[in-house]
């Protein structure tokens, strides 16, 4: 609770401003649309807003918040799929006889962007004893 409020009058002070909002979305590489994949890449996306709203990496180690994470998708308040801007790197091909040539190495990659609630998080999250980085527990 007294790391919660410090973090809190830090914010204020420092007038450092975070979008809380972007906070609680995330976007996960997936292959593929299937329910399954679709599952597994909403509870990645889940864990990962939890550690950045609660600014803790060890949050997920927390007995208390199995009952969070046990179903990420009840907090799920949209989601879509998205094919991320093609990434290019440099990739060394040889051809015998000739020199080295590089080639850039167009690769497109299938994500699903989540958003989710940010009250029922918050609330899921108090209800365990947990706070929200740069919010005052009431």
């Amino acid at each position: 609770m007294a790391i919660c409020l410090l973090a809190s009058g830090f914010v204020a002070q420092t007038g450092f401003a975070i979008n809380l909002a972007k906070m609680y979305e995330g976007s996960v590489p997936v292959t593929g649309q299937g329910t399954q994949e679709r599952r597994e890449a909403i509870d990645t996306a889940f864990k990962t807003v939890l550690i950045a709203v609660t600014g803790d990496r060890n949050i997920l180690l927390s007995d208390n918040l199995r009952t969070v994470t046990a179903d990420s998708e009840r907090y799920v308040k949209q989601f879509r799929y998205q094919i991320a801007a093609p990434r290019t790197s440099d990739s060394t091909t040889t051809i015998p006889g000739k020199t080295q040539v590089n080639a850039p190495d167009a690769q497109q990659q299938l994500l699903i962007w989540v958003q989710f609630d940010q009250k029922a998080v918050e609330k899921a999250l108090k209800a365990v004893g947990e706070c929200v980085w740069g919010r005052r527990q009431d």
